[in-house]
């Protein structure tokens, strides 16, 4: 049986239609009082801080993140007072004069009328359905009133238009609410390991927890810390405003991820008596919300798949958008897998470089370092399919800065060439097919084995992993898995390689990899353990060549 044939059989165990979404409580959502001279300190350090960007923290990524600056909000002499000039009218409604912040919001949805009324009607949902209520005007304590801003998913039907709180945005004389919260561990499994998981077994299925976040409900007296404004009826210029208070934690609070993760794995942890080896499948398989599921053959798919929802349904939480890799898709729409499209006809991995194209499209001639950065910014690149353009991006913005470029300033014109031609190189990416599965069986493979090849220059270093199949009758099949780079950092002096007309004086300086350290580091693979040093002696005659 094929993989096409065995998603079909899967299918009939995903849920056709999606449960009703119920609560479950959490996890208390701290925020640190802090006395008066502790903020006082903040404030200084606040006012220290440099208002240009960090690009030590740039160098570090190894793909583009989006990296959109936070607008500040009023000064705190103009928050303090606020709160007074809220009132409470007779049908008991909260009333509010808009903040600058709010009036641009508005001003700016209010171009788009039909996201204007998407975004409001949205904001309506949250108080329907319990997320959110009117804030306690006798409330005592300190309360935060959080901007709040629209996110447009274009590419998913479930969700097209979401309010996330910012909770990042400061005044010029204090922190943030992000600041002083506590954010917690990152407890998600890696990335790149989930998205490995998930090309290793013949039978795959997608899915989402519908709300993750806003299932986890906050003590009522941290609510009053998460609070925000809307209007009442946002086609009227002059409309009153409401104060709401989060019942829920919501997106856009530092604290959420790792708020969601312990909440699911407190209750994880519950069921593992009762579902041991699905429990700790789904451990490795969830990325905050996003449930990559795998296996081998029909048999432990629909178990896996059973225990799931029986696992979810325990803590009232929907798991719905399913899609298996079979012909009839269960969503309108290519599915993305964290990210990456999945064409589950052809089981393979692809990429839509037309967003990326239109955008650096409608820039023209305007090639600065801000527009760069922004249109980097979209190519989201975990496993490394598209590295010989991202490296090249982030070698044209090293060379910007290496330039002391600013922002708004246009590049030399040999860098709007080459980035001109990297934009025109992304058609060809269009074309890009990479299988999902690479064809790991333990009934049919004889040897699994993972071969890295690295190199380095002095504008970057990078590697690249492929995985050698060997099937019992004697046919190797080769799959790529992985690749990573990463940009040089900007050097307070010039280093020369090993080999240049011109060496570093002083010290000793090598640009080869210590076999040593090579043949000790183990690469693994499903269950298996592969030692490089047998790397070594079938790709290089046990010798290690740089």
């Amino acid at each position: 049986m094929d993989e096409m044939e065995a998603g079909k059989e899967v299918k009939e165990f995903l849920p056709a239609q999606p449960r009703p979404m119920e609560e479950i409580s959490s996890q208390e959502l701290t925020h640190t009082s802090k006395s008066k001279k502790e903020k006082r300190k903040i404030v200084k350090e606040e006012l220290k801080r440099p208002t240009d960007f960090d690009l030590s923290i740039f160098w570090m990524l190894e793909h583009f993140a989006i990296l959109d600056d936070c607008d500040a909000v009023e000064p705190d002499d103009t928050l303090s007072s606020f709160g007074d000039k809220i009132t409470r009218q007779d049908d008991g409604r909260c009333t509010a004069p808009q903040s600058r912040r709010l009036e641009s919001l508005l001003k700016r949805l209010k171009r788009t009328p039909e996201l204007l009324s998407a975004y409001h009607k949205e904001i309506d949902q949250l108080r329907v359905q319990n997320f959110v209520e009117e804030a306690d005007l006798n409330y005592e304590g300190l309360p935060t009133n959080l901007l709040h801003h629209p996110v447009i998913r274009r590419d998913k039907t479930t969700k097209k238009i979401r309010p996330v709180v910012d909770g990042a945005a400061k005044s010029k004389y204090g922190p943030s609410l992000n600041d002083v919260l506590e954010t917690g561990p990152n407890l998600n499994p890696d990335l790149l390991a989930v998205l490995m998981r998930f090309r290793l077994n013949r039978i795959a299925w997608i899915a989402d927890i519908e709300k993750a976040i806003l299932n986890i409900a906050l003590y009522p007296e941290d609510g009053e810390a998460v609070r925000f404004l809307w209007v009442m009826t946002p086609e009227k210029p002059s409309s009153l405003l409401v104060a709401y208070k989060w019942k829920w934690v919501p997106f856009g609070l530092s604290s959420s991820p790792f708020l969601l993760r312990v909440t699911l794995n407190k209750h994880l942890d519950g069921m593992d008596p009762i579902y041991s080896t699905t429990v700790r499948r789904l451990k490795e398989q969830i990325y905050v919300d996003d449930y990559l599921g795998g296996a081998g053959n029909i048999s432990p798919a629909k178990t896996r798949i059973q225990e799931t929802k029986s696992i979810f349904q325990e803590a009232k939480l929907n798991m719905r958008n399913w899609v298996t890799n079979d012909q009839t898709k269960l969503e309108e729409g290519q599915p993305k897998v964290l990210g990456i499209q999945w064409d589950t006809e052809s089981t393979t991995f692809q990429f839509d470089p037309a967003s990326i194209i239109e955008a650096a499209t409608e820039l023209g001639h305007l090639v600065t370092k801000r527009n760069i950065l922004r249109i980097s910014a979209k190519v989201f690149n975990p496993i490394g399919f598209l590295v010989p353009t991202t490296l090249l991006l982030k070698i044209i913005y090293h060379k910007l800065w290496e330039a002391e470029m600013d922002w708004d300033v246009k590049a030399p014109p040999e860098i709007r060439k080459t980035w001109i031609a990297a934009m025109t190189g992304l058609n060809e990416f269009a074309n890009l097919k990479i299988p999902r599965w690479i064809g790991y069986s333990n009934r049919v493979m004889q040897t699994a084995e993972i071969h890295v090849f690295g190199d380095a220059s002095e504008a970057a270093n990078g590697a690249v992993a492929y995985a050698r199949l060997q099937t019992k009758n004697g046919d190797a099949v080769i799959h790529f898995l992985a690749s990573k780079t990463k940009v040089a950092c900007l050097p307070k002096k010039k280093w020369h390689l090993a080999g240049s007309e011109e060496k570093p004086t002083g010290g000793n300086h090598s640009s080869g990899t210590n076999s040593k350290q090579l043949r000790n580091y183990l690469v693994q693979i499903g269950g298996g353990t592969v030692q490089a040093s047998k790397i070594l002696r079938i790709s290089s005659r046990g010798e290690c060549q740089h």
